[in-house]
């Protein structure tokens, strides 16, 4: 998947492999992502800087606004979140409505994980509680039939009122993270692209 972004896109990409739960509980990946951030900030002040992030990365992604924020470090130019997971209270609906439909994830898989990953203490650790003044443009992808599909959904209604330059797509019919497991599908082309759009138009 990141070399096909990378190719789609033209353009360097740094992947963060940051540290896991539970052996490495919240904030550890949290720190380790600000800290490459705040390095490419250092080291490519004139480059463009971009934050892309699939399921847990892209709730890591908009905690790392938050981050950046309270550093006073300029905001990356934009966003791309694949089947981002945002809300670790596995509250929205579509954990439920979707349930059906998702051979990947389930509330009770992701709820248990978010307990780990938040040392019990999921109201800090959780992106959805995060409040926001401004934001980066924003390009939010989740597929129909995925229990996170309103995790996209809620946060670009939250956040479009602050950031104009927001966009939600679903794609039909695709589970989580659908590049990563059919990378040369119809669909998959078709994020990249619409990826690489975005991208480039901000």
């Amino acid at each position: 998947m990141l070399t096909h972004l990378a190719s789609s896109l033209n353009s360097p990409m740094v992947y963060i492999e940051y540290s896991l739960s539970p052996e490495h509980p919240y904030p550890t990946a949290n720190n380790e992502i600000f800290k490459v951030y705040k390095e490419l900030q250092k080291k490519y002040k004139d480059y463009k800087i971009t934050v892309m992030g699939d399921s847990a990365g892209g709730g890591l992604a908009i905690a790392l606004i938050k981050d950046a924020q309270k550093a006073n470090l300029s905001m990356p130019a934009s966003l791309a979140l694949i089947s981002p997971w945002i809300d670790l209270k596995c509250a929205n609906d579509s954990y439920e409505t979707k349930q059906a439909l998702d051979p990947i994830l389930s509330k009770d898989f992701l709820y248990n994980h978010a307990l780990m990953y938040s040392s019990n203490n999921i109201k800090e650790a959780d992106p959805s509680e995060l409040k926001f003044k401004k934001f980066p443009p924003v390009f939010l992808l989740v597929g129909t039939d995925e229990v996170l599909n309103d995790d996209a959904r809620n946060f670009y209604t939250y956040i479009t009122p602050i950031q104009k330059i927001s966009k939600f797509k679903e794609y039909d019919g695709q589970k989580h993270v659908w590049l990563f497991s059919h990378i040369d599908s119809k669909a998959s082309i078709e994020a990249m692209e619409d990826i690489k759009e975005f991208i480039s138009s901000n």
